[in-house]
């Protein structure tokens, strides 16, 4: 089945200034709007709008290759995924050491990918704290392949939606144990079912038994676009009251309603959210938005050069940044990533 990913590089613009808006609104000059001071608030949602898109887009590549070849290959996946990921990443870290910006244990610690545990993690923010979710993602990627590889096909769907659905069971079993204030909710286990919820959309919808549910859900496109952006404006910006065992069910919820905007999008259900989501500006953002994740971070604290602490500055800088190592280091990369991939593997890369 073919589907349309360019929409997906518009949500990612969405989700990238949102958690730039989160790390940037205590710099000076940011503007004083109560409205945009509290979509400011939230943007760590913004992360997890991420988190579903790469389930998603992971998944799907997965089972190309898998349809093509008749399996997927493990050792081809993390070949991937290291040049995808670590190139960038390690340039940014590299010049925080070079600078004297970060100390020696959170270098090794975002090396490793376990900045997100408690040992590593820090009470106020540093230039490396936003590698906590890049953390979570290469930990889920770590396992998350070796399941699907190795599970009898039918059982696949069963079990991503068995850990979906277990997800806020644990998170409500750890805080009547610990109480919430005690949890690392960086975590892996408190986060994955974005990540899952990702998957079990890739999953169902290459699933041919599930088109007819698929297509009365998505049957009035831009009705149900509307209603589940709104209803996940509600629970990410609404400041709602909920009971502590109530609130635990809450992102796996946003999760839902994330993955179902992706499905419309891919889908192409609703003109309209298809053509502002594929607005070229905003494809263009949505492309620099793993390097603009990456090195925003230097530009938001406002320990760093003082001459420059306005927020316009930090923009205009992590945009500068984030097109530099889109252009000299990720791309390149890739490039180089297809090239070796023919020569070790002598297959095309899934698309």
């Amino acid at each position: 089945m073919s589907i349309r990913l360019g929409g997906l590089d518009g949500l990612r613009a969405l989700s990238i200034t949102w958690v730039f808006l989160l790390h940037a609104a205590h710099l000076p000059g940011f503007p004083t709007w109560p409205w945009l001071r509290h979509l400011a608030s939230t943007g760590g949602s913004g992360v997890h709008v991420f988190f579903v898109i790469s389930g998603f887009l992971i998944t799907w590549l997965l089972f190309n290759e898998e349809s093509a070849h008749g399996r997927f290959d493990i050792g081809q996946f993390y070949f991937r995924r290291a040049f995808r990921i670590l190139p960038a990443a390690f340039a940014y870290l590299l010049g925080l050491a070079l600078l004297g910006l970060a100390k020696p244990g959170e270098i090794v610690a975002c090396t490793l990918f376990v900045r997100n545990l408690r040992w590593f993690t820090d009470e106020s923010p540093t230039l490396t704290s936003h590698f906590w979710s890049l953390s979570v993602e290469e930990q889920f990627y770590l396992l998350w392949p070796l399941l699907l590889r190795y599970v009898a096909a039918r059982w696949r769907i069963p079990i991503t939606a068995g850990l979906w659905m277990a997800a806020p069971v644990w998170r409500q079993v750890n805080m009547w144990t610990f109480g919430a204030d005690q949890l690392n909710w960086a975590r892996l286990d408190f986060r994955y079912d974005f990540l899952i919820a990702g998957v079990l959309l890739a999953l169902v919808q290459r699933e041919p038994k599930f088109r007819t549910t698929l297509g009365f859900a998505t049957r009035h496109g831009t009705l149900g676009f509307t209603l589940g952006a709104g209803w996940l404006g509600v629970l990410c910006l609404g400041n709602l009251r909920l009971p502590g065992f109530v609130v635990v069910f809450v992102p796996s919820v946003v999760s839902a309603l994330i993955a179902y905007l992706i499905l419309l999008l891919v889908e192409e259900r609703s003109k309209p959210a298809s053509k502002l989501f594929s607005w070229p500006p905003a494809v263009a953002l949505g492309r620099l938005s793993y390097s603009l994740y990456l090195w925003h971070q230097l530009f938001c604290l406002q320990t760093l050069w003082p001459s420059l602490q306005q927020w316009t500055w930090a923009l205009t800088l992590s945009l500068g940044a984030a097109a530099l190592s889109y252009h000299l280091i990720e791309q390149p990369c890739l490039t180089w990533r297809a090239i070796l991939q023919r020569q070790f593997w002598k297959a095309p890369p899934p698309t």
